[in-house]
């Protein structure tokens, strides 16, 4: 998987030509034409690193880096390197003192600029792999390979303790969350993760799951602690919760912030074995605890177990201050706070499944000619809901799901009410994330095993939100799942390029894309749309643009060799 770097100059010839440049040696490339533009760039993208011109309309380079690590301290750890014209001492002093790793003076020699950014990529791997190493214990000890039960090696770091509520708040921690209470208003933002269903699969694997259960909780406390900031909390509770107050960070950003340490913390859990786990496997078939059990399902499960939320809930800093059992109180009103959403989300999603209608878009070849398949939506009404509820939510597993079971029911009740002679086949979207977790993969096989094989024949399943580490293996296992219930299954494309899509393995003949994600390619570089289209057909499958905003974009595409094209 190539890097991604986001390219920030307010000289387009300069940008343009830094920016064929990384492209011609592999890399991914993102776009700004200042710091402001810059700074959403860089949330938005999450690069791998940052090359950023000093001098820049707006804001510069130097109160963008500041900005990010004040405001964004979760990326922080960003590689970013100066472009500027200022050879003299000061400017470079300026720009190692606010964290920059390198400093490139223009004219640039684009030779060094290439060596830099490999230089500073493989540095950032080195310290990757570095923190990976302490996984290598977990894989050991689970497999046999490692020390008994109890026994340490030298090096080790010491368990930690059960931080549960039963433990005496400290005063530095009480003061604390007594200035966020009192900064906020009385209001403090508070987050929760979860380890949920962790007794199934310690029932499952019986002696086997301690071991395992004592490294997993190392790895989430002590990524928990180096990824908040020093003026934040968090506290592990005798459930195996974990509650985080995040001082300076409203909901949205908070919730961005958990997301991305729950995400650590699985990836960490997951690591290597994570890539050869299998599909879960069909409804009403678990693991048995046998003594071949893989330990790499046990990871892997335990780490799909991890879920985050985040909610401004209220808090006084006299609460703060008197209350015994602060962190009792804090999960109470998380609790609170969490079950008022789930309440509006269900009187939502209640009105969406009785009022939402299903809206087919039509599919057509290059030449203008029909196909016989249609694409399912809601209609306009309803998907404004839907992106209302989705707006400002990391975690949406459980709701996308829904709707992609309301979806499937609903094209199984218009293919129930045609004509038996219709040959419409209609294209319903899966996220991956649903087959990859268990609790709302059942629900969704009960669905498309209750269908007969008139409407199997006339369903496709395209799989989305597809991330571009997941294995060749694991996607075509996944597709599996759904294959016996459709008439064809189709994969989407997050970015612009197949990455470890292969589609061929997958048995998926039709390779899709919406027309945003390949949007950019066309306003500069539309041969590689060329390219991705051939790339598509080497591996036997046709290539897709759908929600195509007007007839003269379809054409453009269709003259750059896309099979298959639909209008929004």
């Amino acid at each position: 998987m190539s890097a991604k770097i986001l390219c920030i100059d307010d000289e387009p010839e300069l940008r343009e030509t830094i920016v064929e440049e990384l492209t011609d040696v592999g890399y991914e490339t993102v776009e700004a034409d200042n710091g402001r533009t810059g700074l959403a760039a860089i949330v938005e993208n999450q690069p791998d690193l940052v090359l950023c011109d000093i001098n820049m309309p707006e804001m510069d380079g130097t109160q963008l880096l500041q900005n990010l690590r004040v405001n964004h301290p979760d990326l922080a750890d960003m590689p970013f390197i100066f472009l500027t014209a200022q050879a003299d001492r000061s400017a470079v002093l300026n720009g190692k003192k606010l964290g920059a790793d390198d400093y490139l003076t223009k004219p640039i020699d684009f030779e060094l600029l290439i060596a830099t950014v490999e230089a500073r990529l493989g540095q950032v791997r080195r310290m990757e792999a570095k923190q990976e190493q302490q996984l290598v214990k977990l894989y050991r000890t689970v497999s046999g390979g490692g020390p008994p039960d109890g026994a340490k090696q030298a090096g080790d770091d010491p368990a930690p303790s059960p931080a549960g509520n039963s433990q005496p708040i400290t005063p530095a921690t009480r003061e604390k969350l007594v200035s966020m209470a009192g900064s906020k208003e009385g209001h403090v933002t508070a987050g929760r993760m979860q380890f949920i269903g962790l007794d199934v699969i310690r029932d499952e694997f019986g002696d086997r799951w301690p071991a395992l259960e004592t490294r997993i909780f190392d790895i989430a406390e002590k990524t928990i602690a180096r990824r908040i900031d020093n003026v934040d909390v968090f506290r592990r509770d005798e459930s195996n919760n974990y509650v985080i107050c995040f001082a300076q960070l409203d909901e949205a950003e908070a919730s961005f912030k958990a997301d991305r340490i729950a995400n650590e913390i699985r990836e960490k859990i997951l690591g290597e074995c994570g890539q050869a786990s299998e599909p879960p496997p069909p409804v009403g078939k678990a693991p048995q605890a046998t003594a071949d059990t893989d330990h790499h399902d046990i990871a892997s499960r335990a780490s799909q177990a991890l879920r985050s939320e985040v909610h401004s809930i209220p808090l006084s800093p006299e609460e703060a201050q008197e209350t015994e059992s602060v962190f009792d109180l804090v999960q109470a009103r998380i609790e609170q706070a969490a079950s008022i959403r789930r309440q509006s989300d269900e009187s939502t999603l209640k009105e969406v499944f009785e009022t939402g209608k299903l809206r087919t878009c039509d599919i057509d070849l290059r030449n203008g000619s029909p196909t016989p398949f249609k694409l399912a939506g809601f209609d306009e009404r309803t998907q404004l809901k839907i992106d209302g509820l989705i707006a400002g939510r990391r975690n949406t597993g459980d709701l996308m799901a829904k709707l992609s079971m309301m979806q499937l029911g609903q094209v199984a009740e218009q293919i129930y009410a045609r004509t038996a002679s219709s040959q419409t086949v209609i294209m319903v979207d899966i996220t991956i994330s649903t087959l990859e977790n268990r609790r709302q993969l059942e629900p969704l096989l009960e669905l498309l095993q209750s269908f007969d094989e008139p409407v199997r024949n006339a369903i496709a399943l395209k799989l989305t939100g597809i991330s571009e580490d997941v294995y060749p293996a694991k996607l075509s296992g996944l597709a599996t799942l759904v294959r016996p219930f459709c008439r064809l299954v189709a994969v989407e494309l997050g970015r612009p390029t197949l990455g470890t899509i292969d589609p061929a393995e997958m048995r998926a003949p039709i390779v899709a894309c919406r027309f945003e994600t390949i949007a950019p390619l066309l306003e500069k570089t539309a041969p590689r749309i060329k390219t991705l289209a051939q790339d598509v057909h080497e591996k036997k499958a046709r290539f897709l643009i759908h929600a195509i905003p007007d007839m003269e974009n379809k054409v453009q595409l269709s003259k750059l060799g896309v099979d298959l094209l639909s209008l929004a």
